[in-house]
């Protein structure tokens, strides 16, 4: 198997894990810019973590049947637009609703990256091909954060999110390119889809 295509997978993680953490070093920035209580910024969190939860594996369940590049693209095209939602929010609704679009994409990215690793791995590296995707998504806390934090010190904060758009956007070329197509499957129930993304949580 190409590593290459584990380490694209990986980034596309830790751009997902950069938007749902990222905004906890920055809430405050967010909260002042948005003349809102930093309670109320807060929300995005919740709302990024309940769209995920809720949200994600929908989108895997009623996607099963689909071509798996074709989801990944299309989930990451679909975080694409969030990001760039975050970033043009003037209000407080339309921020709401881009961290949705963010929960939801991101949510599903993570799960069918995984899939698709473990289809295209031999068997006995599925565990470590697995890891490597999480570690992107954990490094996220570790690196994107205090990049995050950095940049909103030097810049407006909505350019974190025009920033992770573009890169996001660089990962979809890669993944188009480099990841061979792989076919659905049967769908699985809401319960058992469910149960993935809190395992790989």
């Amino acid at each position: 198997m190409n590593r290459n295509i584990i380490y694209l997978l990986a980034a596309g993680s830790f751009l997902t894990g950069t938007v749902a953490l990222v905004i906890s070093g920055i809430i405050d920035v967010i909260a002042s810019d948005m003349h809102i209580s930093v309670a109320m910024a807060g929300q995005m969190m919740t709302i990024y973590s309940f769209s995920s939860a809720i949200g994600a594996p929908i989108i895997v369940m009623y996607t099963a049947k689909w071509e798996r590049k074709k989801v990944l693209l299309s989930v990451l095209i679909l975080f694409v637009i969030g990001n760039a939602l975050t970033a043009a929010s003037s209000y407080l609704l339309l921020l709401l609703l881009a961290r949705i679009i963010l929960g939801i994409s991101g949510g599903a990215y993570i799960i069918v990256a995984i899939s698709m690793a473990s289809k295209l791995a031999v068997p006995e590296k599925k565990g470590n091909v697995i890891s490597i995707i999480m570690t992107g998504y954990s490094s996220s806390l570790v690196l994107g954060v205090p990049l995050g934090v950095l940049m909103t010190n030097w810049m407006n904060w909505r350019w974190i999110f025009l920033l992770l758009a573009l890169v996001t956007l660089l990962t979809i070329a890669g993944i188009a390119r480099l990841v061979p197509k792989i076919e659905g499957h049967a769908s699985a129930s809401f319960k058992k889809s469910l149960s993935l993304f809190t395992t790989v949580q």
